[in-house]
């Protein structure tokens, strides 16, 4: 593991260009302008790895309107990541129950056309009970690869955190928290040994803290960056 990460550190100077190509790479989306309640909602768009896309949000259907989205893009995993790589290292880390609501993301590799994603995630606990709670984190990329490629960043794929409450039956249900569950995966993976970048990259998503019916907004804008190396 130590010589794993001592690779990757050696590679945070590119990172930091692809990045910074990134924020340029944003053709006509103004990103200074924060989210606003849903009269007025979200910028929500693709984000552009030079030919590589995903979107700063999941959404509640395989239509990008911001009007539906779910949740922010808070979590990138990358170096040598796919989705089931992900997940089996989640696993580890107290992410073992598989959810049974999927969401969607459009996502985009190169000169193909972009095609939508959809996942359930994980949870810590499936499906909490009246008076429970759990974090829920969801992980996108596209169906035919299960990872996008990207030379600066490797194998990597996206996701959005958030917490559930009082699932089982849906009695006072919430959903809240993203800003919480995105760090407490980083907290729990640098713990583990794994490089973690903490508020990496301005996704242009944040989000005040607001109520809308079950649905509490919290988010900073930034995403967390966690390298997930070859375990050989």
């Amino acid at each position: 593991m130590s010589e794993a990460l001592g690779g990757i550190r050696s590679r945070v100077a590119v990172l930091t260009a692809v990045l910074v190509a990134v924020t340029a790479a944003l053709v006509g989306v103004p990103s200074s302008n924060p989210a606003t309640a849903a009269t007025s909602r979200i910028q929500c768009y693709y984000f552009d790895f030079d030919g590589i896309q995903f979107h700063n949000y999941d959404y509640l259907d395989k239509v990008s309107d911001c009007n539906a989205v779910d949740w922010a893009t808070s979590v990138v995993f990358w170096d040598w990541a796919d989705i089931d790589f992900v997940k089996s290292t989640l696993d580890d880390f107290g992410f073992e129950d598989s959810s049974w609501q999927d969401m969607y993301m459009p996502v985009r590799t190169g000169n193909t056309a972009a095609v939508w994603d959809d996942d359930g995630g994980k949870k810590e606990i499936a499906c909490p009970a009246v008076g429970l709670e759990t974090r829920h984190y969801r992980i996108y990329a596209p169906p035919s690869t299960d990872y996008m490629y990207h030379p600066g960043l490797g194998y990597f794929v996206v996701g959005s955190t958030h917490w559930d409450a009082n699932e089982c039956p849906p009695i006072g249900k919430r959903h809240y928290g993203s800003e919480e569950a995105e760090q407490t995966i980083a907290d729990r993976m640098e713990a583990g040994g794994y490089w973690v970048d903490r508020e990496w990259s301005d996704f242009d998503n944040w989000e005040p803290y607001r109520v809308e019916g079950d649905h509490t907004w919290e988010n900073s804008g930034y995403a967390t960056y966690i390298a997930t190396p070859y375990p050989g």
